[in-house]
């Protein structure tokens, strides 16, 4: 038997981000952003001209965010969809809506769909 203690590794501990003029969320953050940077290109797929600027961007944001929210506040949403410019806007609108993000892999199988649905 193996005498050698064992113990659980060193975890550093968590200090708040800086540097994000003190919000405390990835959607506030990334307002105060599209605010600076309204007319300049945010979002855009390779292969596709299409190139929303943040200002276009932050106002999909809010509308989805909106729609959201008249939905009842709390919700886990799940995204299921392929690299595509809707998925940023989806899921920076339901970190607005106060929701919780459930990414889904596109590829995954039924049972597996099934199991994540189950979960979530």
């Amino acid at each position: 038997m193996d005498q050698r203690a064992t113990t659980a590794p060193q975890v550093p501990s968590i200090r708040p981000v800086t540097g994000f003029r003190g919000h405390t969320n990835i959607a506030a953050c990334f307002f105060d952003v599209a605010e600076q940077f309204a007319d300049h290109p945010a979002l855009g797929m390779a292969g596709d001209d299409t190139v929303l600027t943040y200002r276009q961007v932050s106002e999909a944001v809010r509308r989805f965010a909106y729609f959201l929210g008249s939905l009842g506040s709390g919700r886990r949403v799940g995204i299921l969809s392929e690299n595509r410019v809707e998925w940023a806007v989806a899921y920076l609108g339901i970190l607005a809506s106060g929701g919780l993000v459930v990414p889904i892999d596109p590829l995954l199988k039924e049972e597996e769909l099934d199991r994540v649905f189950s979960e979530a």
